[in-house]
């Protein structure tokens, strides 16, 4: 059984000879949910960007997973310019940003429009204690060259396999490609197991079955356009 999101293309087929709308179960974890709104009106929207993250907990678990996977790995791969901030209020090095609101949180008056703002968002949130936390030890880790450990009882051990086999897979092998759609299909991400085996740049040049290994995966029946994690980066 197909579900189809757009009855127009009802029939047609792709270049496995698949339906055009054959969706992929996507299995909702707790900090993903394939079926929600992430973007639209020019930001991020839904549960996951507008609640979930919001957290404390949450945000502690992130910080602890993004330390165990290495914020100067990090940082080398998602911020060549070493340049951030949103260009409508503030774009400056990151090292000066992550300074700034440092400094700023301590103060009793913030004259930067853009800071306070910042600071009384997260007030308003009750979570400006850990992003100050997280904004000290991102200083210390990369701008510091200091070694701070990772509280391994925080790290999520899921999000931390996921972003390895998504951003940081060195050296990929026949071998490590099946385990990586293994456990993908193990936890209920069908449809990033099914990026991996036809829509990974980096997976081009493994051999192996696909067509056997694709049979094995459960198609969705209930749920129509699912967003895999692991995410088609061949378009």
């Amino acid at each position: 059984m197909m579900i189809s999101c757009n009855s127009s293309k009802t029939g047609q087929k792709n270049s496995l000879g698949l339906d055009m709308n054959t969706y992929y179960v996507e299995k909702t974890l707790s900090f993903f949910d394939p079926y929600e709104l992430t973007y639209a009106n020019g930001k991020y929207q839904g549960n996951t960007y507008e609640i979930w993250i919001r957290k404390p907990d949450n945000l502690k678990m992130l910080h602890e997973t993004f330390k165990k996977i290495g914020y100067n790995r990090m940082f080398k791969r998602f911020n060549d310019s070493d340049y951030c901030g949103f260009i409508h209020d503030v774009w400056k090095p990151c090292h000066e940003l992550i300074d700034s609101l440092i400094i700023t949180y301590t103060l009793d008056t913030i004259e930067s429009k853009y800071y306070r703002e910042f600071w009384n968002r997260r007030i308003v949130e009750k979570n400006d204690s850990i992003v100050f936390e997280i904004l000290k030890e991102v200083s210390e880790i990369v701008y510091q060259d200091k070694v701070v450990k990772y509280d391994d009882s925080f790290v999520n051990d899921t999000l931390f396999n996921l972003l390895v086999i998504r951003e940081f897979e060195d050296s990929l092998t026949n071998k490590k490609a099946i385990e990586n759609f293994e456990y993908l299909r193990k936890i209920g991400l069908h449809g990033s197991a099914y990026n991996l085996l036809y829509e990974r740049y980096g997976y081009y040049d493994i051999e192996w079955n696909q067509d056997e290994l694709r049979a094995t995966l459960i198609t969705d029946t209930v749920n129509c356009c699912p967003q895999a994690f692991i995410e088609d980066d061949t378009k």
